[in-house]
């Protein structure tokens, strides 16, 4: 009686996770560059009092609070549409890698407007973001529709790192 069983194991591809981080940081890299050091700082960063680059402060506060909405619903659909219903280690290791980068984005909002620290702000928030690229990794392997939905949130971030970054060296 023959008893061997080809067990087949899938092994997941991070060959593009590495080149697509590295394309993220490279851009912000050489448009730091490109702004500081080929205009020799003759752009205007400040009118009337405000950066240029930076969006309405009304629209700020509500496309923020429609991503804090988005927020809720992804560990929702992380639950309910991916592969977790017998890893629960797996579960609870992206919830809380989730709940800690949400909390390290709400650490960075205190410091920046209560505490008036935009320095310790910014370094809380490239943590907070340099952790939600990692999430967004483990969520896309688990389940597309969260980790979409969290790429957008992640590009937001991206924003606010480098409006906050440029508030900073003002």
């Amino acid at each position: 009686m023959n008893t061997s069983v080809s067990s087949t194991k899938t092994k997941k591809s991070t060959g593009v996770v590495f080149p697509l981080l590295i394309l993220m940081l490279s851009n912000i890299v050489i448009s730091v560059i490109y702004l500081f050091f080929v205009k020799n700082f003759n752009y205007s960063f400040i009118v009337n009092g405000e950066p240029t680059f930076a969006m309405s402060h009304i629209l700020l506060l509500w496309i923020t609070f429609g991503m804090i909405i988005m927020l809720g619903i992804v560990p929702y659909i992380l639950f309910n549409l991916s592969n977790f219903k017998t890893d629960r280690f797996g579960l609870r290791l992206n919830y809380t890698l989730y709940y800690v980068h949400f909390l390290l984005f709400l650490l960075w909002a205190f410091f920046t407007f209560t505490l008036s620290l935009p320095i310790v702000g910014v370094i809380i928030l490239g943590v907070a973001t340099a952790l939600l690229l990692f999430v967004v990794y483990r969520f896309m392997t688990n389940s597309i529709v969260a980790g979409c939905l969290l790429t957008i949130w992640a590009l937001w971030l991206m924003y606010l790192f480098v409006l906050n970054f440029a508030y900073v060296l003002l």
